[in-house]
């Protein structure tokens, strides 16, 4: 049987090949991330945000970032604009809000780990 080919690490701009996931490096740094920003509910995401974001995305039913590119797609995500980093006046203020499809919301989701340390 074929042996796979290694891929890149998961974590962005890493270029050490493996063969699934992370390098031994960023594993340990994904997990200690994961570990110190909490759960979804300890960031502020509970039953208020859930309720809150069902809500927005019935008024808003489609992706902002599609929309400024000519494109028509269903939101999914309610996203904060700028990232809250753990700023509940933030969190909550709706300006900071916009309605996006998965693609988009994991495109900034991802650009935005990348950029985490600067």
């Amino acid at each position: 049987m074929p042996m796979r080919l290694k891929r890149p690490c998961r974590y962005p701009g890493c270029p050490a090949l493996v063969d699934v996931g992370h390098c031994d490096k960023h594993r340990f740094e994904s997990r200690r991330y994961d570990r110190e920003r909490g759960n979804p509910t300890q960031r502020g995401y509970d039953w208020r945000w859930r309720k809150y974001s069902k809500r927005r995305l019935r008024e808003y039913p489609l992706c902002a970032e599609c929309e400024r590119h000519g494109r028509v797609t269903l939101a999914a995500v309610t996203d904060h604009v700028i990232p809250i980093r753990g700023d509940m006046t933030l969190f909550w203020d709706e300006t900071n809000h916009e309605s996006k499809c998965t693609d988009c919301h994991n495109r900034k989701s991802a650009t935005e780990v990348i950029h985490r340390g600067n």
